[in-house]
């Protein structure tokens, strides 16, 4: 355990910084997928399902890594929702690129509603770092309303 933290440590910002970027991709994905047709959805999924993967498997160690270093009970119940939440999507990921359920079962559904919950923390984790930063109070200001 103690690896995983020294680990997370030292590439805690630049995953935070990489997951940032696939959360927007994937919410991007979700909305690009709404306007396809049938045939053109199969082919997107070929890349997008392995993208939900990795991204199911990134959001599940940063969420194990920041419950590992939560400092109180608090923060420590909060980052183990979200901790549940990405174990959660990262099972119903490979549960959706491996089809284990017939078409009765809406695995997709659940892993984009997953995924945007996911994608919404992760972006307003990013969000709060933001007030930490060197940037003008103006332009933070902006940022906010954009995202």
């Amino acid at each position: 355990m103690n690896v995983f933290l020294e680990i997370g440590e030292k590439y805690f910002k630049f995953a935070t910084n990489f997951i940032f970027i696939v959360a927007l991709a994937i919410i991007g994905g979700q909305i690009f997928e709404a306007g396809l047709r049938t045939e053109e959805v199969i082919e997107f999924n070929y890349i997008y399902k392995p993208a939900n993967l990795i991204f199911g498997i990134l959001a599940t160690l940063i969420s194990l890594y920041l419950y590992g270093t939560a400092p109180n009970i608090y923060v420590k119940i909060s980052r183990a929702i979200f901790s549940l939440i990405s174990i959660f999507y990262l099972l119903f990921s490979i549960i959706w690129i491996l089809n284990l359920f017939d078409k009765n079962v809406d695995v997709a559904g659940f892993s984009h509603f997953l995924a945007i919950c996911i994608g919404f923390l992760s972006i307003s984790f990013k969000i709060s770092t933001l007030g930490n930063s060197d940037i003008h109070p103006a332009t933070l200001f902006v940022l906010s309303f954009i995202f």
